[in-house]
C-alpha cells in the first residue's frame, strides 16, 4: 500500500522514513494502528457523490478532492434565538489542503432568485465557524453554521436557500441549507388624540404600526356605549411588514344647541389577524352648539332691557307694577297714566296730536306723582349671581390644553404639575388636584398633573463610577481597579473583542474574587424610583479567549414588592462564542429605589472575564 507526504503530498517509496522531496517525517507505522487512515494510490481514487471535484494525475503525482455535508439541510431560526447545524469536512485527496469556508445565497425555496449580479452581502445573522480548515488527506473536521436572527428589527419572515461551501487549492464542493425565518407579530396600535371636545364632529386618527416580519391585515371596529356617536373609519387596513400607517377616525355627536359638556367614552378595537385583539379607550367632550353662559348673559340683557323700559317715566304718570316693588295696593289704572306720558322729550301724548304752541313738554313729574316704594326684601330676587361653587370635570385623558381650556369654562384658574409616566403618552393628564367630582368655589386654582413621556434613560456603565462594588466577603473594590486584583476587579474596557467577534467601543467588566464560587457586585441608587413600565436591558458575555463560567444577576432593592429580590439570572461561559440579551421587566417591583449588578463565579476561580454591555433602565411606553 503506498503512502504520500502528508506535507507535499509526493508518494514515497516503501521502507522510507521521511520525505525525498521535504524531509518529513513518514509514519509508516501508524498505518497499522490506524492513527491516519490509508490513502488509495491516485489512480484507485474514487469521489463519492456528494463530493468535489477530483483532479486525477500519474502516479507520481497527487488528486485533490473534497466532501462537505450537513447534519440536516433544515434549519428553522427564530428571531432572538440562536441554533446551530454542523457539519463535516472530508480531504478525499492526497495531500494536506487549506479550505476556505463561505456561504453564498442561492436563492428562495420558491424558486425565486434573492439577489442578482454579483453575489450578495449574507445576513451577519448567519455565520460558519471556522472560516478555514487544513486537513490531513483522509482525515475530517467539523464545523458550525450559525444562525442567530435579531429580534428587534427581525428579518422578514422567509425561508432561504444557502450554500456551505468548501473552497481548496484545487478542489471545492458545496452543500445546501434551506434556513426558515419563523414570523414575527409585532403590533402597535394608538389613538391620537386620546381626547376630544366640540360640537358635531371631532378627528381622532389610529397610528398603526408593523413592527412584526410578516404582512398582516388588521380589521378596525369602533363604538360607544350609549350607541349616540357615529364613526367613519376604514373597516380594514392591511399593512406590510415593518411599515406604519395612519388612519383618520372621524367622530359624529348628535349637536345639541344648549346645555352642559358632557362626555362621551368609546373604544377603539384593532384586531391584527391571528394576533389578540387591542383595544384602545377615547373620549369625546361633547360640547353644545351655544355655551350656556351667552344664553344665561343674553337672557339676562333682554331682562334688563325690559325692566329698563318699562321703569322710563315722564310727565306725571306712575310707575308700572314690577313684582317685589312699590305698593301692593299701588292703582292699577297707573298704567293707563304712563301709557299716557310721553317717553321722549318731544314727543305727543297721544298717537297724532301736536304739543301746544310756545309749550315744553314736562319731563319731571307732577309735585302729586307717587314714587316708588322701596323693594321689599322679603319678595326681591338677586340682580346679579354671586360667585358660587363648581364641580371639577373629569379631564383625565385629555391634553393639558384641552383640561385647562376647560377649566377656564367652569371660571378656575390651573397649575400644570409634571409626573413621569410609561403608560400615558406626554402631554396628557394624569389626575386633577382637586380630583374629578369634588366641589370648588369659582375663581379657585386647581392642579393639573400632566404626564412628561416615559422614564429617562440610566446609562449603568456611563455611572459605574458611582455605583458601590464590593467582593463576596463585604470588601469594597475601587472602581477601574487592578485587574490583576485577586480580591475581585470592575473596570471600563475600551475596544476590546468579546467571545462573539464583536467589538464594542465601551464595555464593564467584572471580574469576580479570584476564589471558587467568587462574587462580584455594584449596587447602583436610582435617579428615581421604579414605575410600571420601566425595563432593565443589557447584554452579557465574556471578553474573547476567556475560559470560565459566571451567573449574572440583576437585583433591585428598596420597593415593598421586590426588596433584596434576585429579578433575573443568567449562566453564560465564555468558550461558546455568544453574547446573550437581556431585558427585564420591573414593573411588579414599583417603588424600588435601587439596583444591584452580580457575577458569580461558577466552579473554580479564574478568567472570569465577564462584561456588561450597555447596561441601562429605561422607560418602555405602552
Amino acid at each position: 500500500m503506498a503512502l504520500y507526504c502528508t506535507e507535499c503530498g509526493k508518494r514515497a517509496q516503501s521502507g522510507e522514513r521521511f520525505c525525498r522531496t521535504c524531509s518529513t517525517y513518514l509514519p509508516w507505522d501508524s498505518l497499522e494502528t490506524g492513527a491516519i487512515s490509508a490513502i488509495k494510490a491516485p489512480s484507485e481514487q474514487v469521489a463519492p457523490a456528494s463530493s468535489g471535484t477530483v483532479r486525477k494525475a500519474g502516479a507520481d503525482e497527487q488528486t485533490a478532492a473534497v466532501e462537505i455535508i450537513l447534519e440536516s439541510h433544515e434549519l428553522v431560526s427564530e428571531p432572538g434565538v440562536t441554533v446551530d447545524v454542523s457539519f463535516t469536512v472530508r480531504n478525499l485527496g492526497t495531500r494536506v489542503e487549506a479550505f476556505d469556508l463561505v456561504l453564498r445565497d442561492v436563492g428562495h425555496r420558491d424558486g425565486r432568485t434573492a439577489h442578482q449580479g454579483e453575489d450578495p452581502a449574507l445576513p451577519e445573522w448567519l455565520t460558519v465557524i471556522p472560516k478555514s480548515m487544513e486537513i490531513y488527506p483522509g482525515h475530517v473536521l467539523r464545523g458550525t453554521l450559525t444562525s442567530a436572527p435579531p429580534r428587534s428589527p427581525p428579518p422578514l419572515a422567509a425561508t432561504t436557500s444557502f450554500q456551505v461551501i468548501a473552497t481548496g487549492a484545487n478542489a471545492q464542493a458545496s452543500d445546501v441549507c434551506h434556513v426558515t425565518v419563523t414570523p414575527v407579530y409585532d403590533v402597535v396600535a394608538e389613538l391620537h388624540p386620546t381626547v376630544t371636545r366640540g360640537w358635531g364632529t371631532t378627528a381622532h386618527a389610529l397610528l398603526l404600526k408593523n413592527r412584526g416580519n410578516v404582512p398582516l391585515r388588521m380589521t378596525l371596529e369602533a363604538a360607544d356605549p350609549e350607541g349616540v356617536l357615529t364613526f367613519h373609519h376604514e373597516p380594514v387596513v392591511e399593512l406590510d411588514a415593518f411599515r406604519e400607517v395612519q388612519t383618520p377616525l372621524p367622530v359624529r355627536a348628535p349637536v345639541r344647541w344648549a346645555g352642559r359638556a358632557q362626555n362621551k367614552s368609546f373604544d377603539v378595537t384593532v384586531a391584527p389577524g391571528r394576533q389578540p385583539p387591542i383595544r384602545l379607550a377615547g373620549r369625546r367632550v361633547d360640547l353644545p352648539r351655544f355655551a350656556t353662559p351667552i344664553l344665561v348673559a343674553a337672557g339676562g340683557l333682554t331682562a334688563l332691557a325690559v325692566a329698563g323700559l318699562a321703569i322710563v317715566t315722564l310727565g306725571a304718570g306712575k310707575v308700572i307694577p314690577i313684582a317685589g316693588f312699590g305698593d301692593k295696593e299701588q292703582d292699577l289704572n297707573a298704567a293707563e297714566t304712563v301709557a299716557t306720558a310721553t317717553a321722549i322729550p318731544g314727543a305727543s301724548k297721544r298717537p297724532g296730536s301736536k304739543p301746544s304752541a310756545g309749550t315744553v313738554p314736562n319731563s319731571a313729574p307732577p309735585a302729586n306723582s307717587q314714587k316708588p316704594s322701596p323693594p321689599d326684601p322679603s319678595s326681591t330676587a338677586p340682580q346679579t349671581a354671586v360667585p358660587g361653587r363648581v364641580v371639577i370635570p373629569d379631564v383625565v385623558g385629555e391634553t393639558a390644553e384641552q383640561a385647562k381650556g376647560e377649566l377656564a369654562d367652569l371660571g378656575l384658574t390651573s397649575k400644570i404639575s409634571k409626573q413621569i409616566s410609561n403608560t400615558v403618552p406626554e402631554g396628557v393628564v394624569l389626575r386633577s388636584d382637586p380630583p374629578a367630582g369634588t366641589e370648588q368655589d369659582a375663581g379657585r386654582r386647581a392642579v393639573l398633573v400632566v404626564s412628561a413621556g416615559p422614564t429617562p434613560l440610566f446609562d449603568l456603565l456611563g455611572t459605574a463610577s458611582s455605583a458601590q462594588w464590593r467582593n463576596g466577603d463585604g470588601v469594597t473594590l475601587p472602581f477601574n481597579g487592578n485587574d490583576g486584583d485577586d480580591r475581585g476587579f470592575v473596570l471600563i474596557r475600551e475596544n476590546f473583542q468579546l467571545e462573539n467577534g464583536e467589538t464594542p467601543p465601551l464595555v464593564l467588566e467584572t471580574h469576580p474574587q479570584w476564589i471558587p464560587d467568587g462574587v462580584i457586585e455594584g449596587s447602583y441608587a436610582l435617579r428615581s424610583p421604579v414605575i410600571r413600565g420601566d425595563h432593565f436591558r443589557a447584554k452579557v458575555g465574556f471578553i474573547a479567549g476567556a475560559a470560565g463560567s459566571v451567573r449574572f444577576d440583576i437585583l433591585v432593592d428598596g420597593g415593598d414588592a421586590c426588596d433584596g429580590t434576585v429579578v433575573h439570572s443568567i449562566d453564560d461561559s465564555g468558550p461558546d462564542r455568544v453574547v446573550r440579551a437581556i431585558d427585564v421587566d420591573l414593573s411588579a417591583c414599583e417603588g424600588a429605589t435601587s439596583l444591584r449588578l452580580r457575577a458569580t463565579t461558577i466552579g473554580s476561580g479564574g478568567q472570569q472575564w465577564a462584561v456588561w454591555l450597555d447596561p441601562r433602565v429605561e422607560g418602555v411606553s405602552s
